[in-house]
């Protein structure tokens, strides 16, 4: 086996390794490494979300559906304080979370995560059985802000592309999410739900896409998108940075350290010249 192999293989085994230890979905037939970093990468840098305290922006529209409900407002006050203090929401998020090959498509596609609203905190995977809920929350994490956008029942038709979601971040934050432009054709702006899931199932990927948001045409000014297999963009980026980076250890790979779903230090290789950051 040559030496950069023998580091392609070791890093395959220490993914595999943590994704055992942590109730991680996988194909462990597949061993391919780009294929498996790429997915790693996906995992760590679109599922989970760090620790860490972050400022609530709460729109009009949630505000109003808090005035009226005290069941919506309860819940939307406890995931207020979980996320301003710092504190683990991952629990809250879909369980998909714990699958390394699934894409979650309104999160690619929007940078949106749906979160579980209830009172009741878990630690692991199987543990997310018991605090599923129908009421979800729709949001977007920056590094010290969330923006919490609205709430919707889980059984509602068209949940994951309401072009609506996009509305109400347009109408509450304005030129922070979108740029108007000019009118083009109609048949290029993407005007409602059923046009946002007929796009995203297609082969057709647009680099910038023009939402039509009551009337008027916006294209999005924050990074998002996914590729043609839609996988988050974002991480992919991540990943074959580092996959280039790594071409320059050929031949003088020893062995690893592995810091599993460490956002800020992956890890270490060791080699003959010295130490690199994974």
């Amino acid at each position: 086996m040559d030496n950069y192999k023998k580091f392609e293989n070791d890093f395959v085994d220490a993914v595999y390794k943590a994704y055992d230890e942590n109730d991680v979905k996988y194909n462990a037939n597949n061993r391919d490494f780009e294929t498996v970093f790429c997915d790693y990468c996906n995992l760590l840098f679109t599922k989970f979300v760090e620790n860490k305290k972050r400022e609530v922006l709460i729109s009009q529209e949630l505000k109003e559906k808090m005035r009226k409900n005290n069941k919506v407002k309860k819940l939307i006050k406890y995931m207020k304080s979980i996320i301003e203090n710092g504190d683990d929401i991952n629990n809250h998020l879909t369980r998909t979370i714990y699958n390394s090959q699934f894409d979650d498509m309104l999160f690619n596609d929007w940078n949106i995560r749906h979160i579980h609203l209830n009172e009741q905190e878990e630690t692991t995977n199987q543990g997310m059985k018991n605090n599923r809920s129908n009421l979800l929350l729709f949001a977007i994490f920056e590094d010290d802000k969330c923006y919490f956008i609205d709430v919707r029942d889980h059984n509602e038709s068209n949940l994951w592309g309401l072009i609506k979601f996009l509305e109400i971040l347009q109408h509450n934050w304005g030129n922070k999410f979108f740029n108007k432009v000019s009118d083009g054709p109609e048949q290029m702006s993407i005007a409602s739900d059923e046009d946002v899931l007929k796009l995203r199932n297609s082969s057709v990927k647009a680099n910038v896409m023009i939402y039509k948001l009551k009337g008027k045409n916006y294209i999005k000014n924050y990074l998002t998108g996914y590729n043609v297999v839609g996988k988050n963009l974002y991480s992919q980026m991540q990943a074959m940075k580092r996959i280039r980076k790594y071409e320059s250890i050929q031949g003088n790979y020893i062995n690893l350290k592995f810091n599993y779903m460490n956002y800020h230090d992956l890890g270490s290789i060791y080699t003959s010249n010295g130490e690199l950051s994974l």
